[in-house]
């Protein structure tokens, strides 16, 4: 079967062919060259106003929930229904990137975005908005988001050339990294400027802008089918090439470390701003601010770095660098000094995701990269789990303990990795 043969060479090859010259690059910064191509600028343009509504959208839905009922419940219940669709959709929506057009999969999730913000906007400005529209709508966008991110991010090799790849992702870093600072910075000013109504009609005018930009890509042809399985037996297929190559299984099991270690040190911050670092509200907004600013300045300096080689030891690296980052800081007292190993952490973590996002893609043949980043996007669901089991273990050890011991569990996963499983030290 096609796209089932072993990937055993420790050199990543790339499968994708360009069906046009690209242009040459004359710069000397390397910051923004996979910009250069057409069809992934108009993508990345896209990738901006789809991830800056989504940050608005996740702080305006919480505060239309809290303000509706106060209840602290249903505002963990609404965000928790935004993810949920992923648990259980994922697999699917790989399947479907794979059969149909890409490029008609993304504009129709955008459509459905689109069309239910803009009902929602409407139901919020006559007064008739319910609860359950509420959660309605959280779970038509998780749908939406959860068919259409595959789509998005198994495009990508399709659109600039391997010399590129390692780039375009981590711009596409940038682009979620900076709207998620200041998504949440400006949606509280947006609503106290245009209202909840007019925040959600904004938005609406995103999804209509992203719409645009993504009708105008021009996209490869998808290759030709030989065969006319089923869904089902499509989505067994992937799971079987996921399993029968080593570096791939590999990169998407390595992928599940930060998922399950590093994102509940998010959750846990308003622990360390009122009790360890004694700095309260203003202090924790800061917190979560240098987090965001070092991912932020990770992906820009990974994105200025070109075409590297040794990706899969500088990924381990990464990995290894977060966790001792997660250890200092569970022991710091000092805001300042906890700021800059935030700052740290943030770069190196998000290094770390988009190198090993950029190995799979470039690993992955083209008939198979929607089914294998659906499953690959599946350790996003592992993230709450995490978030659950930490907050279990800080009732009885303390957030300190907790952070430090997961700061060791990732750092040692990260090493034991890089020592046994040379295959992906090699990887560039």
């Amino acid at each position: 079967m096609s796209g089932l043969q072993n990937t055993t060479a420790a050199t990543v090859t790339h499968t994708t062919t360009i069906t046009k010259p690209t242009p040459k690059w004359t710069g000397r910064i390397q910051t923004f060259r996979s910009l250069r191509n057409r069809d992934f600028r108009y993508l990345w343009l896209s990738t901006l106003f789809m991830t800056g509504a989504m940050w608005i959208q996740q702080l305006t839905l919480g505060w239309l929930i809290y303000d509706m009922t106060g209840s602290a419940v249903l505002l963990g219940a609404v965000s928790g229904m935004r993810a949920l669709p992923s648990l259980f959709a994922a697999p699917l929506a790989g399947v479907l990137t794979d059969r149909m057009n890409r490029k008609t999969l993304m504009m129709t999730t955008q459509a459905i975005s689109f069309v239910s913000t803009l009902t929602i906007a409407m139901l919020v400005a006559t007064d008739h908005v319910t609860v359950w529209q509420v959660f309605a709508f959280a779970l038509m966008n998780g749908l939406a988001q959860t068919f259409n991110n595959p789509s998005r991010q198994s495009l990508v090799p399709n659109l600039v050339p391997k010399e590129d790849l390692m780039n375009a992702y981590a711009l596409n870093s940038v682009a979620f990294q900076s709207t998620a600072v200041i998504g949440p910075a400006i949606a509280g000013f947006l609503i106290a400027g245009f209202g909840v109504a007019g925040n959600f009609f904004l938005q609406s005018v995103a999804y209509l802008f992203v719409i645009g930009m993504v009708s105008i890509i021009n996209i490869p042809p998808a290759p030709e089918r030989s065969d006319h399985s089923s869904i089902r037996a499509e989505m067994a297929e992937g799971f079987k090439y996921v399993a029968s190559e080593r570096v791939v299984f590999g990169l998407i099991l390595v992928g599940i470390i930060p998922s399950l270690l590093s994102m509940p040190l998010r959750s846990l911050m308003p622990i360390f701003a009122k009790d360890v670092l004694d700095v309260g509200s203003g202090g924790l907004g800061i917190l979560l601010a240098s987090t965001g600013a070092g991912a932020l300045t990770g992906a820009i300096l990974l994105a200025s770095l070109g075409n590297f080689r040794y990706k899969g030891m500088l990924m381990l690296t990464s990995l290894i660098v977060t966790g001792f980052a997660m250890m200092v800081f569970s022991q710091s007292h000092w805001f300042y000094i906890s700021l800059v190993i935030l700052l740290v952490q943030g770069a190196s973590e998000i290094g770390y995701r988009s190198m090993n996002n950029t190995l799979l893609q470039a690993t992955v043949p083209n008939e198979m990269r929607g089914r294998v980043t659906s499953i690959y996007m599946l350790n996003q669901s592992f993230a709450p789990f995490g978030t659950m089991v930490a907050g279990l273990l800080v009732a009885v050890f303390g957030a300190s303990e907790v952070i430090l011991l997961m700061g060791i569990v990732m750092a040692g996963l990260a090493l034991s990795a890089a020592w046994r499983l040379p295959h992906m030290r090699a990887l560039t």
